[in-house]
């Protein structure tokens, strides 16, 4: 029994090998799973995380969500119950020793399902003092269903079949893990976790609107104080430097993939002065958008 789960993260090791080939993310045929390989050490990169499970198969992480910095190596998890600006490096990689690692989109449909179904999950599970964030170490069960899932991108006849029960596997091993109520807070009507997750998702489908603290704390039910301390407590930052970093995430992302300019970038998402833009965008990415983005496309 000492040696499954070094089993388990050899035989995920040796999948996620064959299937990628070369340094990057890739999306899979299986909604949410995403699969990453890294050669190469390289600069803390900044990003948008999502509500997910990240598992690390090979190699270590530093990531920093919002102000929090989490190392995880392999055999450990990260669970995040909310979106969340933050970044990551990648530790100790190379061509012949690559990070690896596999996550997966949670889905609150399924994590609601599983709470009406299973009333002892709402005793499961402690409070911490980060709500959003929990690293953990996996079970076995938990990798022996990522593996199952992961073999089955080699037969995508059977992904319909069982990738849904494979799913809802890995929602009910980490809502029963010792951090399962970060997760269910969040998507239980009523509960302060959350309204501030409802404010969140407000916020990702609003951020090139002009808004206030108290209309976002009134929208929440909350005071101003109360709103800003709780959203504090999840993503480390207040609303509207949340705000912020949704905007020059979405500015990169046009420059980038859609080869806007600095001017046209900053007021697609809401900048009315161009200069500012400039200065905050080199603030958060190190270097000034137009340099950034001419960069990206060497």
């Amino acid at each position: 029994k000492h040696n499954r789960k070094p089993i388990f993260l050899e035989l995920l090791c040796e999948e996620l090998l064959s299937c990628l080939k070369s340094d990057g993310r890739t999306a899979t045929s299986i909604e949410g799973l995403v699969l990453t390989r890294i050669d190469c050490q390289a600069d803390p990169v900044q990003c948008l995380y999502y509500p997910l499970i990240a598992l690390v198969v090979q190699g270590r992480k530093q990531a920093f969500y919002g102000e929090r910095e989490i190392s995880y190596a392999a055999g450990e998890y990260v669970v995040l119950g909310n979106d969340m600006p933050g970044a990551y490096h990648i530790v100790d990689s190379s061509p012949e020793h690559p990070f690896l690692s596999i996550s997966i989109r949670l889905d609150p449909k399924i994590i609601t399902s599983l709470i009406l179904d299973d009333h002892s999950a709402s005793s499961i599970g402690q409070n911490s003092e980060n709500p959003a964030i929990a690293k953990e170490i996996a079970s076995c069960d938990l990798l022996l269903a990522f593996y199952r899932l992961l073999r089955l991108l080699a037969s995508p006849e059977t992904i319909p079949l069982f990738a849904p029960s494979l799913i809802r596997e890995i929602h009910y091993s980490i809502l029963h893990g010792k951090h399962g109520k970060k997760i269910r807070l969040a998507v239980i009507p009523g509960t302060r976790d959350n309204r501030i997750a409802q404010s969140i998702a407000w916020m990702r489908e609003h951020f090139r609107e002009s808004f206030s603290m108290p209309e976002l704390a009134h929208n929440a039910g909350m005071a101003p104080a109360t709103f800003n301390r709780y959203f504090r407590e999840v993503t480390s930052i207040s609303p509207l430097q949340f705000q912020k970093r949704l905007r020059l995430y979405e500015a990169q992302r046009l420059m980038f993939m859609e080869n806007l300019d600095a001017r046209c970038a900053s007021a697609i998402v809401g900048y009315e002065s161009e200069a500012q833009f400039s200065r905050e965008y080199k603030r958060l990415f190190g270097q000034p958008p137009a340099q950034d983005a001419a960069r990206s496309h060497r």
